[in-house]
């Protein structure tokens, strides 16, 4: 096996993902014999073993989806009891490994999962045939389906902690999926109510905002009774909660946060919630408590598309941005640069730059050299005034090497040169292109 070449071990170990996966979706059926109750949980260890050592890229059949497939309301390909289910979820959060764990909140979030479903898994696994598994066939066997997972997210919610805050994301991504499910609808409502109890829920909010845009007819008024009233529940009341809503949530749009009745076009909308973002900006800025409770999230991947008019009104009110980039400096340093987006922070030189642009000047200066600062250098450059200084800038960035190529995009877009000449641009072009060579280049040396 040495002598086998690191790509041909990968292919043989995803060939073997992908019949171990099926044949275990064959398998793990109702436990009828000691033994093969013994062998049905044997069986999922092996395809958990494999999930949690697949690579996220992989996506050829990957055996995390055919877990999580097994723990679908529908063509779940087994015909396990729920009891069995909810016991294979709870031994996966309580592995030690990380990987293992995450495979048992993915495998949680496909079992509240209650639209769109599809299956890929053939119904067969050589001679034996076997059908797309246990549905339910009562509106109460739907009902105890999920009220049974929702216990189960109400246990893990009152541990706290991390585990926490990550059940309430995977609640919120489900919402709208049960809310459709009439029979559960007092069930989630209960379960929303329960999470609130002590302390915010902002994934919550959006949740039951898309639900009021999108889900309920105005003549469904039973329905549009729950909601409003839900909404009015779970809607932030103070200004570190609206924050994380309106900010900082996964995948938030304008439109999520407008109110229901408006008739506003998508462009007017974002407008609007930009103006707004930009007034929270300005309020952070004047509330240390609730700055320091929202700096981590300042280089978050998660947030909405008013992240830069925050940032800019966060620039342009709080009266020491130096002092604040100098902490979020620290933060960069101590994350992967793969979990970081300085959206936000974007935002941030924006708006300090067009109230103290010498002060910007000053931080621009240092930041061309910063061991930190000068991996993120031109997009936050291009938040500034492009004059000679920052042309000047630039070209050093070039020369130094201390800026990835990558960075350099950022010239590209919002017609970031405009201000510069022809033979500047032509000079950031030719550096550029050298640059590029030697890049190319390097692996052969």
């Amino acid at each position: 096996m040495e002598a086998v070449g690191e790509g041909a071990k990968a292919s043989l170990v995803m060939a073997a993902v992908l019949v171990t996966a099926h044949a275990v979706l064959a398998y793990w059926v109702p436990s009828r014999t000691r033994t093969r109750a013994r062998s049905s949980v044997a069986g999922l260890q092996v395809l958990v073993n494999f999930a949690a050592v697949e690579t996220r890229e992989y996506n050829q059949e990957p055996a995390r989806e055919a877990l999580s497939s097994l723990f679908h309301i529908i063509y779940s390909g087994t015909h396990s009891p729920l009891e069995v289910r909810r016991a294979a979820v709870i031994n996966l959060l309580q592995e030690k490994e990380d990987r293992c764990r995450d495979l048992g909140f993915e495998a949680l979030a496909a079992a509240l999962k209650a639209d769109h479903f599809t299956t890929h898994f053939g119904s067969d696994f050589g001679s034996r045939s076997r059908d797309y598994g246990w549905r339910p066939k009562t509106a109460e066997e739907v009902r105890s389906w999920f009220v049974s997972w929702f216990d189960l997210c109400r246990e893990i919610d009152s541990a706290k902690g991390d585990d926490a805050n990550r059940i309430r994301i995977i609640i919120a991504d489900a919402f709208r999926g049960l809310w459709g499910v009439r029979e559960i609808r007092s069930n989630l409502v209960a379960l929303s109510e329960d999470l609130i109890a002590e302390q915010s829920w902002p994934e919550g909010w959006l949740a039951i905002k898309r639900v009021l845009r999108w889900d309920i007819s105005k003549d469904d008024v039973s329905a549009l009774k729950l909601a409003t009233c839900l909404e009015k529940q779970l809607r932030p009341i103070d200004l570190v909660t609206e924050v994380k809503a309106r900010i900082f949530a996964k995948g938030i749009a304008a439109f999520d946060v407008a109110d229901e009745d408006d008739e506003e076009s998508a462009s007017s909308a974002h407008e609007k919630a930009s103006r707004y973002a930009e007034k929270l900006g300005e309020k952070v800025a004047n509330d240390t408590d609730a700055l320091g409770q929202v700096e981590n999230y300042l280089i978050s991947r998660e947030y909405s598309q008013t992240a830069y008019a925050f940032g800019r009104g966060l620039g342009k009110s709080y009266p020491n941005v130096a002092a604040l980039l100098s902490r979020i400096r620290d933060l960069i340093a101590q994350s992967a640069s793969d979990k970081i987006s300085l959206i936000p922070v974007r935002g941030l030189i924006s708006g300090w730059s067009s109230v103290d642009p010498e002060a910007a000047e000053e931080f621009f200066e240092n930041a061309i050299s910063d061991e930190v600062w000068s991996a993120w250098f031109v997009e936050l450059q291009v938040q500034q005034d492009m004059n000679d200084t920052a042309f000047e800038r630039l070209m050093c960035a070039i020369r130094d090497g201390r800026t990835p190529l990558w960075q350099f995009r950022y010239l590209a877009g919002g017609r970031a040169t405009d201000p510069f000449s022809p033979d500047q641009i032509g000079a950031l072009v030719s550096e550029l292109n050298k640059l590029d060579r030697m890049a190319a280049l390097s692996p052969l040396i």
